[in-house]
């Protein structure tokens, strides 16, 4: 969906007038590697894990093994997969994903926008939803089999003015978006739950 624009050129995006984005974030390059996972409690996120701005998350996303470095990642920041754009796998690390003693790492594949400024980011969110935004990026990359956009290609982005000066607003309503979300996804995974456990008794 576009309904935050009302223009369809690339070109309003990346190279007229708006706020650049790299006035706005900055790019996480934390890493921790696995052998310093030990007695901590951590969230792994992988690209499937996020969708159109929102991160789902299972049970067995905490704690899992892992077996390379990954990247670390802080609330407050929006997530974006560099692999095959058109499967927008973004999402935004609000507050309540995690409690604050759980260290979130994740996927290489990931760039990590973190705000310069301490301003809620979710604004972004349907900025790079868009379908103006996805197309440059679904453009912007490189490869045949495992297709990725660099970071230069974010890095040449202006937020329009108005999507900024409406990012209190926008933020607020995206937050609602995400908890509502959120609700809906523990309460499926809990009826899932529940039916596996009457299964497993019948079989038992």
């Amino acid at each position: 969906s576009s309904f935050f624009f009302s223009s369809s050129s690339l070109e309003r995006f990346v190279f007229s007038s708006g706020i650049p984005l790299l006035d706005l974030i900055t790019y996480g390059k934390e890493s921790i590697n696995c052998s310093q996972l030990t007695k901590i409690n951590y969230l792994v996120l992988d690209t499937n894990n996020s969708n159109e701005g929102f991160i789902k998350i299972k049970k067995s996303d905490y704690n899992k093994k892992v077996e390379s470095s990954k990247k670390i990642f802080h609330k407050g920041s929006i997530i974006i997969s560099r692999l095959r754009p058109y499967l927008k796998q973004i999402g935004f690390i609000d507050n309540d994903l995690v409690l604050d003693n759980t260290l979130i790492i994740g996927s290489s594949e990931y760039y990590e926008l973190i705000p310069k400024n301490n301003e809620n980011l979710a604004y972004l969110i349907p900025f790079f939803m868009s379908d103006e935004i996805q197309t440059y990026l679904q453009a912007s990359v490189e490869g045949s089999n495992h297709p990725r956009f660099r970071q230069a290609a974010l890095s040449k982005l202006k937020v329009p003015e108005e999507i900024y000066n409406e990012r209190f607003e926008l933020s607020r309503k995206m937050e609602i978006f995400i908890k509502t979300l959120r609700t809906g996804y523990n309460g499926l995974s809990n009826i899932y739950m529940e039916n596996n456990y009457h299964l497993n008794e019948k079989s038992s």
